[in-house]
């Protein structure tokens, strides 16, 4: 397993309104070092008011058109993000940073977000490492429809608890040699003892029939 150096992090995404809009900081990402983003931590909750139909007035077909596909991806991308913090629970390490990009109506509107969340392994405990890679893992894939990067952290996570398995087993198995081990060698001493008491029996008995002769 990998030595912890430090807490590792990856941000689980959301997803663009469009691919051709995608760039790195809409991705996940996973390094050693806590992520570091200029948008803030938004509330996943969004309210639609009497100003934003006042503000549609006067759109264009066209216009009225883009703010819908804006409204329905900020809906979307907010959900794809709850999902990945109510599954991750404990090991989620923030809320969700949104990105927004601005409709013709002057509304800003989520059209990508992320989440971090840690996945360092747990040091020393391969048990509870393989437990947390789980939760992970179904928090990468908590969203109706992951993306591709999603499927990527889940991967991983998968692979890390494979390998806290394998050392759990190899764990486990050398504590059954050794608790074998310890068990044989007591029985030969067993053995040893009583075999040393029956031959000073012996010789006693031959003295006595000696002295008796």
């Amino acid at each position: 397993m990998t030595p912890i150096a430090a807490s590792r992090e990856t941000h689980i995404t959301g997803f663009p309104l469009d691919p051709s809009q995608a760039n790195e900081s809409s991705k996940i990402t996973a390094d050693d070092e806590k992520h570091a983003s200029a948008s803030e931590t938004e509330p996943l909750e969004k309210t639609t008011g009497e100003s934003e139909q006042t503000q549609a007035v006067g759109l264009t077909e066209g216009e009225l058109r883009l703010v819908q596909a804006l409204k329905k991806t900020d809906t979307e991308v907010r959900a794809h993000e709850m999902a990945h913090i109510t599954a991750g629970g404990q090991y989620v390490t923030s809320g969700a940073r949104l990105e927004y990009r601005r409709g013709p109506d002057g509304i800003n509107y989520a059209v990508a977000g992320e989440v971090s969340i840690d996945t360092s392994p747990v040091p020393g405990n391969p048990q509870a490492t393989m437990e947390k890679m789980r939760r992970i893992k179904a928090a990468a894939l908590a969203p109706a429809s992951p993306s591709s990067q999603d499927r990527k952290v889940a991967a991983n996570a998968a692979a890390a608890a494979a390998e806290a398995t394998t050392e759990l087993m190899m764990l486990r198995t050398a504590e059954r040699t050794g608790s074998t081990k310890q068990t044989a060698g007591t029985t030969t001493k067993d053995a040893a003892a009583t075999y040393a008491g029956m031959a000073e029996e012996v010789t006693q008995q031959g003295t006595l029939l000696d002295i008796a002769a």
